[in-house]
């Protein structure tokens, strides 16, 4: 697989892709997207391709942080969510 490459100018996301990235970006699953977003699975499904072919991205994590770096989203758009306690750094 050819390495994936930034969004190239043109290849912004739309509002609709940007709802499900943020969502991504928390961790909520494709069932979990649909069911908040008031859409179908298959609907996410199809959001989540087109962003992953816009954006170049591997996986969905690689997608968010695409998201961050060119800009499509500020990290501030993003809700925190916390961390487990029992994760220990």
């Amino acid at each position: 697989m050819p390495p994936a490459r930034p969004a190239q100018l043109g290849q912004r996301l739309s509002e609709s892709e940007l709802r499900v990235m943020r969502l991504v970006i928390n961790g909520r699953s494709n069932i979990e997207i649909s069911r908040e977003l008031f859409i179908s699975e298959l609907t996410v499904k199809s959001h989540l391709g087109r962003i992953f072919r816009k954006l170049g991205a591997r996986d969905r994590g690689h997608a968010g942080a695409l998201c961050i770096a060119t800009r499509q989203l500020h990290p501030r758009e993003v809700e925190i969510i916390a961390m487990p306690s029992a994760v220990a750094f």
